[in-house]
Formats: structure tokens, sequence, C-alpha cells
């Protein structure tokens, strides 16, 4: 990723270059859902949820590591809707998660620029799982 100017783009706070391949955000979030069974039969159920979250970016994993803690708007917020499936005791479901704050602060890249990475995140997540 470079500048208008041709050069990489580098976080004035560490000093490294800024890059914006695969990484991993480790991150803890508490939720408060409300469920409701659309279908409650003996061997099968289907049901949907939905509620708000709060969350804590806590570090970042790559190769070489280019943001720390400061680098995250913490805490987040959000909501999650989600829908699923019971047979017997295998359970599938989805569930939509959207931020409602940015993900990131804005880097200051020096001479008036910033670039910001924080757009609201969003998720669509699979769970399948067999209950004991």
């Amino acid at each position: 990723m470079q500048n208008h100017h041709g050069q990489p783009y580098h976080n004035k706070k560490t000093g490294h270059q800024i890059d914006r391949t695969k990484k991993i955000i480790h991150t803890v979030k508490s939720s408060l859902k409300v469920g409701y069974n659309l279908l409650d039969l003996p061997m099968f159920k289907i049901d949907v949820s939905a509620g708000p979250f709060i969350g804590r970016s806590l570090f970042f994993s790559t190769d070489n590591i280019y943001f720390d803690e400061n680098d995250f708007r913490n805490p987040q917020y959000g909501f999650t809707v989600g829908a699923g499936i019971q047979l017997t005791n295998f359970i599938a479901g989805i569930d939509y998660v959207y931020h409602i704050t940015d993900m990131f602060t804005p880097i200051d890249l020096g001479e008036g620029e910033s670039l910001n990475l924080g757009a609201h995140l969003q998720l669509l997540m699979v769970k399948v799982g067999f209950m004991f």
C-alpha cells in the first residue's frame, strides 16, 4: 500500500510499514441474546436469537506485529442475530455479527494524512456441534 507520493505507508507510532495482508485478531466478546423456538419437537428444534454484545480486541498476530493494543478501539459494541437447528444431539447455527464501533483507531501517517482501517466489522459465523 502506498501514499500519493508513491511511498509505502508507515505507522508513525511504531515506525513499521503498514501491511494489509492476512492477520489474526484475538477478541473476547460477551453477549446477551434473547431466543425463540420457532419449532420445538422432541427430536428437532429450530430457533432464532438476537441481542447486543460488548467485546475487546486483545492482540494482533502475524509474522511481524504492526499494531499494538492502543491501535484498537476498545470496548467494541454491536449486535448479533442468529438462527439454528437441533436434530437429536447434533446442532448447527449461523450468526451475523455487526460492530457498531470501528475496529481500529485512525493511524497517523504524517503530512496531515491518516489511514482508517476501522470500517464497521461484519462477520458471518457458522457453528456446528454435538451435545453430550
